[in-house]
């Protein structure tokens, strides 16, 4: 189809951004720990698919949505400007 081949274009010639949208994953890892994955994606369905092969890499079972964020208060987002990591984990 045409509209494809236009947005390829675009892209190719570095307009077109991207349109990201939040995503959450639930699950419960090893030792019954709880784990929130979020994280911003282009295409939910691979993403889906990259995050559930990581839990079933360590034995960890992707949950159902709620299952394990009631446990959690949001309390704070920390963003850092800057490359260089160990700056940032130093931080933390």
């Amino acid at each position: 189809p045409a509209h494809v081949i236009e947005k390829a274009l675009d892209k190719a010639n570095g307009g077109g951004g991207e349109d990201y949208v939040p995503a959450r994953y639930e699950g419960f890892g090893p030792g019954g720990t709880s784990v929130i994955v979020d994280c911003l994606t282009d295409n939910g369905n691979r993403t889906f698919q990259d995050v559930r092969q990581c839990f079933v890499k360590v034995g960890a079972k992707i949950g159902v949505e709620g299952s394990v964020s009631h446990m959690f208060d949001h309390q704070a987002v920390f963003q850092f400007k800057g490359e260089d990591d160990e700056v940032i984990l130093e931080t933390l």
